[in-house]
């Protein structure tokens, strides 16, 4: 719902997004190990590396990371599938020692969960959505959200907290559109020869509503009754 009302239709909202996505996704990561002195060290071999630098199939590292960021801006929530090799032991389940082959983000919009008051125990698909069927144990997701005061568990995104501002500024550019494509035509008088009724007054009146008010009718044409002057 972000996307479609506030990144694909306000340019505002997608320049900030792809900025701060495009900016996260450029920084190097480096994976660093404490030792027994206190001092950290710098790693360069390990399978969380390997992951980092090839998350799957289909994304380059600089991609995975932006989208990453750009679910948490738009949704407030980023949830990364670690897929490992299933444990036949377990009736194939996650088996959590099993080595990660690949990180796949899935879509914060297809996916509910389950909470038993303190944490997350289960992640599922949505209805009637793509992952619609599945299910995947908390230690299978890595979850990724902003604050939220209002409920722990799923995180809240700046453009939920500035929805009203963002909707006002499409609204207004998509007024301007109408206007621009109706031929930027002035507001008109409307001039009638005789005296209404309030019958026909009230009649005018929602005919005025609804053949001219709202944005997606700026500036557009009329119908009127008879006798009428515009």
């Amino acid at each position: 719902y972000a996307v479609r009302e506030a990144y694909a239709i306000n340019p505002t909202v997608a320049a900030c997004v792809n900025v701060i996505a495009e900016t996260a996704s450029i920084v190097p990561f480096t994976l660093r190990k404490q030792g027994k002195d206190g001092q950290y060290n710098t790693i360069f071999k390990d399978p969380i590396l390997n992951l980092l630098n090839n998350p799957n199939e289909t994304q380059t590292p600089s991609e995975f990371i932006q989208l990453i960021v750009m679910n948490l801006l738009l949704c407030g929530n980023a949830l990364v599938w670690k897929n490992t090799e299933k444990d036949m032991d377990r009736g194939g389940k996650y088996n959590p020692k099993a080595p990660v082959t690949e990180l796949i983000i899935l879509n914060p919009d297809y996916v509910q969960y389950k909470d038993n008051g303190f944490e997350i125990t289960e992640y599922s698909g949505r209805e009637k959505s793509p992952y619609d069927g599945n299910k995947w144990e908390a230690g299978e997701i890595i979850h990724f959200r902003l604050t939220n005061p209002l409920n722990p568990f799923w995180g809240l995104s700046p453009i939920q907290a500035a929805y009203k501002a963002i909707d006002l500024d499409s609204k207004i550019l998509a007024w301007w559109m109408e206007t621009l494509e109706n031929g930027c035509r002035k507001d008109m008088l409307i001039k009638f020869k005789h005296e209404l009724t309030d019958l026909q007054y009230k009649r005018v009146t929602n005919l005025i509503q609804n053949q001219v008010s709202g944005f997606r009718n700026g500036r557009s044409f009329m119908i009127l009754g008879h006798e009428a002057n515009v």
